[in-house]
């Protein structure tokens, strides 16, 4: 019984091992690995000069060796003998935000895994300068109001008005280190002008809040950071530089 109940064991580590080999081995297991495919769209600011879809790097992240491809004109790549397992996906296009796909979970087998459109915005050449508070006001018991005001330059015709800040109590403030966000939707071409609105209690309960400001082709897009948790907003421009607010 003995040498019987070994037998079996050796049975069962020698399957384990042929689990755990590369797809790219000899024996193939469907069940592991498979394709995945997907589409790219860009959008531009510029309608009249489209760009094509091609050469869009697409890269996976997690997988040794590493596996990368690039987009055809119609913006369409394709993996192959992909293991089974949770990948990060970046697409990276000169003039574009790169766009990032997190913990994306991959089942391997016969059927192809089809990844959702991913759209990818071209870079804002909006400059934000000499960003200031023109003033302060207690709208009421509960609220603070600044007056934000900055100048814009390089605006193209076609960029987006949309503008996301962030506010921190922390002078090393940036869009991946923050503690609050919103955006605003600003009219004018030349110059950046709207009231910042802030919990009293917040404002008052540390000396020092920091304030920035980017110009946004899309105020929506993000992934959420697997180590910090945060929020980072993928279709961001040129900072402003870091004002204190208080």
């Amino acid at each position: 019984m003995d040498r019987y109940n070994r037998v079996v064991i050796d049975i069962i580590l020698i399957s384990i091992v042929l689990l755990c080999l590369s797809c790219d081995n000899e024996v193939h297991f469907t069940t592991n690995c498979g394709t995945v495919m997907g589409r790219v769209i860009l959008h531009e600011n510029n309608q009249h000069e489209k760009e094509k879809h091609n050469d869009i790097l697409v890269h996976i992240e997690g997988i040794n060796p590493e596996q990368k491809a690039y987009t055809d004109e119609s913006g369409l790549f394709q993996f192959d003998d992909v293991p089974t397992g949770t990948y990060n996906l970046s697409f990276i296009k000169e003039g574009f935000y790169e766009h990032k796909i997190i913990s994306y979970q991959f089942i391997g087998g016969d059927s192809v895994n089809i990844i959702k459109p991913t759209l990818m915005y071209e870079k804002s050449s909006i400059k934000v300068q000499n960003l200031r508070v023109d003033g302060v006001e207690e709208f009421n018991d509960h609220t603070t109001l600044f007056t934000i005001r900055a100048d814009l330059a390089d605006k193209r015709t076609n960029d987006s008005n949309f503008f996301r800040y962030f506010v921190s109590a922390d002078s090393n403030l940036s869009s991946a280190n923050y503690e609050h966000t919103s955006y605003v939707i600003n009219s004018s071409d030349l110059e950046l002008d709207f009231k910042l609105a802030l919990d009293s209690n917040l404002v008052k309960s540390k000396t020092g809040w920091y304030f920035i400001i980017y110009p946004s082709s899309n105020i929506y897009p993000y992934y959420v950071d697997s180590e910090s948790g945060t929020r980072i907003y993928t279709s961001l421009g040129n900072a402003s530089q870091v004002i204190q607010l208080n």
